[in-house]
């Protein structure tokens, strides 16, 4: 393991003193390791605690896909598309605008709009019809989710949970109309938000385990309900249910989790349980 480490060129990023850095590359969870070439290309990246038995693995692929980059040989090969996803009804798709990370998708009428980036992030408007690309539109960095009203875009931050505040998006421009500040962010410094839905004239926010109910005139928040998933990440609402991912730290953790939820506002705790 030693002697694997010495054939890497080792830079430590201090989030606190350099935050625009984790922006750049996207850094969401700590400890995140990325391998990359001298032109900041990313080779290979992984994340979470971990010894020798559980590193050792990731290591060697970035070290393959390194030599295999400084050869000038093909170093990322992409797994087959399977033909059918489920056996339960029938799926269409369209092709992602871009080869990069997909955060958020919502809909304002019959448009998709999608948001993709590491480091800097796009807003791509797209006809769900034909999958035609209408515009691509810069947008704020750091969009974890995305939701609409039928007329705007409501994004939320990763940290909204310490902070910042939900933006009003343009669907036509993609420049922010006015932002929601909200007193009772949860400020807490180690959370993280994933997650915003429109429900009855209100907005939902995940924030790690819990959903908050803000106000989109007033800025008002809600005392949080708890969901008793491990993380609520890229959420829907079609009343009376709240979609939503959980992810966690095991397979067994990442479920997709279905939550009844009240009237917005309404202070009784969510229920929750896994199909």
């Amino acid at each position: 393991m030693i002697e694997l480490s010495r054939r890497f060129l080792w830079v430590k990023v201090d989030r606190d003193v350099t935050p625009k850095v984790p922006n750049r590359f996207s850094v969401r969870a700590y400890p995140t390791l990325i391998a990359m070439t001298p032109k900041a290309e990313k080779i290979h990246r992984w994340r979470g605690f971990g010894g020798l038995e559980k590193w050792m693995p990731d290591y060697q692929e970035a070290l393959r896909r390194t030599e295999l980059w400084a050869a000038g040989e093909e170093w990322l090969s992409e797994p087959t598309r399977p033909e059918k996803l489920c056996d339960v009804g029938e799926l269409s798709s369209i092709p992602a605008p871009k080869e990069d990370h997909v955060w958020a998708m919502a809909f304002v009428g019959e448009r998709l709009f999608v948001v993709q980036g590491m480091g800097r992030f796009k807003l791509h408007r797209i006809d769900a019809k034909t999958g035609q690309v209408e515009a691509t539109l810069a947008i704020p960095d750091s969009i974890s989710d995305l939701t609409s009203d039928g007329t705007h875009l409501y994004a939320v931050s990763s940290s909204w949970s310490k902070g910042d505040p939900v933006r009003v998006l343009d669907p036509s421009t993609g420049k922010v109309i006015r932002e929601i500040a909200s007193s009772r962010n949860p400020g807490k410094r180690g959370s993280f938000s994933h997650g915003i839905a429109w429900c009855n004239g209100s907005l939902l926010i995940g924030s790690d385990s819990e959903i908050y109910t803000l106000n989109p005139e007033t800025g008002e928040c809600s005392p949080p309900q708890r969901t008793g998933v491990y993380r609520v990440t890229n959420m829907t609402f079609e009343a009376p249910v709240i979609s939503t991912s959980a992810s966690g730290q095991s397979p067994e953790a990442a479920t997709m989790a279905r939550t009844a939820t009240r009237p917005a506002g309404a202070p009784a705790p969510l229920k929750s349980s896994k199909p």
